[in-house]
């Protein structure tokens, strides 16, 4: 009986900004995968007959939304150090792809639980965009049609936390596979699905994961890049200890 080769386990965060925001979900994973292999990573194969990298992303982030916080899970066949390892993709990083942080991975990725997401309102959009949030923290279901389900999707009970705040409009909400809601639902129930359109940056700030313990790794010793106030200062994602808060 063949004893199944080692393989090493890394897990990577990383920022999605500026224009990259426009590339898609598969486009990104083969610009990650385009990466490794340029660094001759000793990259795991699955097995069958089309091997492929053996590489894991936390989520798929919807076109056009920039996010302070991603994750990328990947598997080798030989130890490399993490700081070397962040070194070198920083090295390789089209601009916009921001890696910030690599760790050994004690377990594989977990599911992510929530997402917290802001964008900026103008001056004049302000006071009703308030009185809408109002409204919705208020009441006790919001259904909306999502295109191709023949479920009602419920934006209500998929909502975590909401508030408007110095011109920033931040929400939370379930992220999972049960109950998830996406952040434009919530901007398209609040009537403000147009703030993209008129050039406001949705952005992804922080996510949970469905057990930090199964989040945690290693951190790199390696000082991450300079960040903004929304991006993840660790490698344990933060846990809210009370999202049911109402709107101040």
């Amino acid at each position: 009986m063949n004893t199944p080769a080692p393989y090493y386990r890394y897990r990577i965060e990383f920022r999605k900004l500026g224009d990259l925001r426009w590339i898609g979900h598969h486009d990104l994973a083969r610009t990650v995968e385009r990466i490794f292999r340029r660094l001759e990573l000793p990259l795991k194969m699955s097995q069958g007959f089309h091997p492929k990298p053996k590489i894991r992303f936390a989520s798929a982030l919807a076109l056009g939304i920039a996010s302070d916080v991603e994750w990328v899970e990947v598997e080798l066949r030989e130890p490399w150090d993490p700081d070397r390892l962040l070194a070198a993709l920083r090295q390789e990083a089209p601009s916009g792809l921001d890696f910030t942080r690599a760790g050994v991975s004690s377990g594989k990725m977990p599911q992510l639980e929530t997402a917290t997401y802001t964008i900026a309102v103008p001056g004049a959009r302000r006071e009703q965009l308030r009185q809408a949030v109002t409204r919705l923290w208020e009441a006790r279901q919001c259904l909306i049609q999502r295109p191709g389900r023949a479920e009602a999707v419920d934006v209500r009970q998929g909502l975590r936390r909401i508030e408007l705040r110095d011109g920033i409009l931040e929400f939370t909400v379930v992220a999972g596979r049960r109950g998830a809601v996406r952040p434009r639902e919530v901007l398209q129930v609040l009537q403000a699905d147009d703030l993209e359109s008129d050039g406001a940056i949705l952005r992804r700030t922080s996510v949970t994961f469905d057990s930090d313990r199964a989040a945690s790794c290693a951190e790199s010793e390696a000082e991450p890049a300079a960040s903004g106030s929304g991006a993840s200062q660790g490698l344990d994602p933060l846990v809210l200890k009370s999202l049911d808060q109402p709107p101040s």
